[in-house]
């Protein structure tokens, strides 16, 4: 049996009463539980009161052998300041000593203890306080994760490149500031349907929801409601297209939604709520991210291509007159804005913005003004977000390097970004919330989902024989695949061990052995070195992508980002002495090197970067650029690019979202293109500057391509069927 950790006996700072073994401290104001690990912060300190602990010393002190980067520690002693309403500037309690560490400058009081039990003086204990916590909420994902007869959406492929969700969340006692739960009722069925409902939206009175749903013998899905009480359904349309985002008018007679068209178009529709005739009101030239129903019911409020940017923006489509206009909303050179919502006011708008590295932000502006403002810290994911009934706050789902979860922030405070809380919801996934505006209960789906890993083998080129088959599976998540320099193993990330980590395999995948252990942190892009005996690749950590690098014999990870920077690894040089990876600086993102030896990072690409790869003899940089759809091509002298007016653009059919699908093996390019809603495995010959179609890729989803040396093995993402239902949490 373990035995039970020691806890020091209660002491006072003050007028405040620690009690290590409550990890609990009270005060003039009640009490407040800590995180243990920011106790452990607070009793190294008070064991040596007036003694500089340096960083490095708390966080070995604290964290041990785990990887975390020293923001964890800022984070932890700024709790403490908050718990004791002390303040960095003018410390009464922890003092700061610049780029050195911290020291405790308050008096510690020991207490007497009671010879009889071994305890300290009895102090008349209350109910741990239900006080919640703030948390930073983790990174990343958004989302259009509709079971359609077609691709996933956008915004769900650029998530699964940042993170990939697995089904469980990380234990508690394995964060490093774990973010108490907010008391919520536990959530009940609102549905129970075989198969899954999707993008749930509660009436306004709250006693009918709208989603969408696939019948088994249909093709195409379609918008359905039914009361609350009721297990029956309406079917309000029945169409060859695809149905998504429905939302209520403010009287809740009608519900407009997105109606899948030929093409890859869509158009914005209403249906009354009791049924009847499908009316079109707009047609757009893309797929539709998003849709919400201005309260005051004038207008309709989207996310969708703008052909000028080659990004999605956010349009607000006019009831009166169908007129059409662009809304600004975050930074011009953002990827994309998405998952646009109405306060219950009217007088707000929120929506999810991400940046050209896939990391996602809800912002919030009032309507009317130009730019808004930044609620939270960068997010992994985001799979929907609704207003709270009061307007307060926000609830949305987020995958925070586990699955997608619930979570709520306050959209107040000045100015800068807030910290979230976590709503606990039992299964699996927990997407796209929607609360009603009269009555706040929230609904959600609960998602099951599996992805496994698939390998196309080249038998023949001239003609294309192939051979696609299941390659690594299991119950749960498995993604981004790499192949050795010598083909013999395989690098990738599975999620076997209940966290997404890196994993090695033989060619075959066999011999699955774990690579790492970093318990929740996110890891996509992993690339082997090109002699074979190193794995960088990136994680999330505290809302930061940073690069990390592991030998593949086991040694410990270890972090290569410096702190308060957020860099993206995107390949090796050639030689395998630096790292290529993006980085987003005044100009906006470029592509940088790090040399291994150290040193200060040097520039590669002008005029813009966010992917890369040498060429094999270092000679060339083909690389993507931020807001702009290609893979271009320039020549490196001492390992810096030309201008980018001297750039060459060798595959312009390459769209912004699969900027992570495609890699160079000698004297070909292969990389995924976009044709009619599906995803097709393309080769480019880049001698003859042709490329040639290989097959499709069914499932694919959009987290990366693995490439054999020889370029006759390719293993992609393949994601299953979805399933799941719709849930209640009456409030």
């Amino acid at each position: 049996m373990t035995q039970p950790e020691k806890f020091p006996p209660p002491f006072r700072l003050g007028p405040w009463l620690v009690q290590p073994d409550l990890n609990r401290i009270e005060g003039p104001e009640g009490s407040v539980q800590i995180e243990p690990r920011v106790m452990k912060v607070l009793l190294n300190l008070a064991e040596n009161p007036g003694t500089v602990l340096t960083r490095l010393q708390l966080l070995d002190l604290v964290w041990g052998d785990s990887v975390v980067g020293e923001e964890i520690l800022t984070r932890a002693v700024s709790e403490l300041r908050r718990v004791f309403g002390d303040s960095a500037r003018k410390p009464q309690f922890i003092e700061t000593i610049r780029n050195h560490g911290y020291r405790l400058i308050a008096e510690v009081e020991l207490l007497e203890e009671v010879e009889e039990e071994g305890q300290a003086t009895p102090v008349d204990p209350e109910p741990v306080s239900e006080e919640v916590i703030p948390a930073v909420s983790a990174p990343p994902v958004n989302t259009n994760a509709s079971n359609l007869p077609r691709p996933l959406g956008l915004a769900v492929i650029l998530v699964l490149i940042a993170v990939v969700a697995i089904r469980f969340w990380p234990d508690q006692s394995e964060k490093s500031a774990g973010p108490e739960p907010i008391a919520a009722p536990s959530p009940v069925p609102l549905t129970s349907y075989p198969g899954r409902e999707w993008h749930p939206a509660l009436s306004p009175d709250g006693t009918r929801v709208a989603f969408i749903r696939r019948l088994p013998e249909v093709a195409h899905s379609d918008l359905f409601i039914k009361q609350r009480d009721s297990e029956a359904a309406l079917r309000l349309t029945d169409d060859p297209g695809w149905a998504a985002w429905p939302t209520w008018s403010a009287d809740g007679q009608s519900i407009a939604f997105i109606r899948g068209e030929t093409g890859g178009q869509s158009a914005l529709c209403t249906v009354s709520s009791l049924g009847g005739a499908v009316r079109k009101l707009h047609g757009v030239a893309s797929y539709i991210d998003g849709l919400d129903w201005s309260p005051d019911g004038q207008s309709l409020i989207y996310s969708a291509l703008d052909r000028e940017s080659g990004e999605y923006r956010l349009f607000q489509l006019f009831l009166r007159d169908l007129s059409v206009s662009r809304l600004s909303a975050a930074a011009t050179d953002g990827a994309g804005d998405f998952q646009p919502r109405f306060s219950p006011d009217g007088k707000q708008l929120a929506w999810m913005a991400m940046d050209q590295g896939g990391t996602s932000y809800l912002h919030v502006r009032a309507l009317g003004q130009d730019q808004g403002r930044r609620v939270t810290v960068g997010l992994t994911g985001v799979q929907g977000l609704t207003w709270a009934a009061d307007g307060s706050s926000l609830v949305y789902a987020a995958s925070p390097g586990g699955s997608f979860s619930l979570w709520r922030v306050d959209v107040a405070g000045g100015g800068s970004p807030q910290t979230s809380q976590w709503i606990p919801t039992p299964g699996d996934f927990a997407w796209n919330p929607t609360i009603s505006r009269r009555t706040g209960d929230l609904a959600y789906e609960q998602v099951r989902v599996d992805q496994d890993l698939w390998r196309i083998q080249v038998l023949s080129r001239d003609p294309w024989q192939l051979e696609t088959a299941t390659f690594i599976q299991s119950t749960h998540w498995e993604y981004e695949a790499d192949f050795s320099p010598d083909g013999g193993q395989i690098a990738m990330v599975s999620a076997r061990s209940g966290f997404p980590e890196l994993w090695l395999a033989d060619e075959d995948g066999g011999n699955l052995r774990q690579l790492t252990r970093l318990k929740g942190a996110g890891i996509t892009g992993a690339r082997w070195s090109p002699d074979g005996s190193r794995i960088a690749f990136n994680t999330v950590q505290d809302g930061r992508r940073v690069i990390m690098l592991v030998g593949v014999n086991g040694s410990q990870p270890h972090q290569l980002t410096p702190e308060g920077r957020q860099e993206i690894f995107t390949g090796w040089s050639h030689d395998g002495q630096s790292l290529l990876f993006g980085f987003e600086g005044k100009e906006g993102w470029e592509i940088f090197r790090r040399d291994l030896e150290g040193g200060k990072p040097q520039a590669v690409t002008r005029g813009g970067g966010i992917t890369a790869q040498e060429s094999e003899n270092g000679s060339y940089l083909y690389y993507t650029r931020p807001g702009r759809a290609g893979l271009w091509r320039v020549v490196l002298t001492d390992g810096v690019a030309a201008s980018a007016a001297e750039a060459e653009i060798v595959i312009s059919e390459l769209a912004g979202q699969d900027r992570g699908n495609w890699l160079q093996r000698g004297d070909h390019i292969l990389w995924v293109i976009r044709s009619g809603g599906r995803a097709i495995l393309a080769e480019l010959d880049l001698g003859t500057r042709r490329s040639s179609f290989i097959t499709d890729l069914p499932g694919f989803s959009g987290s990366g391509l693995g490439v054999s040396p020889s370029g006759d093995a390719i293993v992609f993402a393949r994601t299953g069927e979805m399933a799941g239902d719709l849930m209640l949490i009456q409030f």
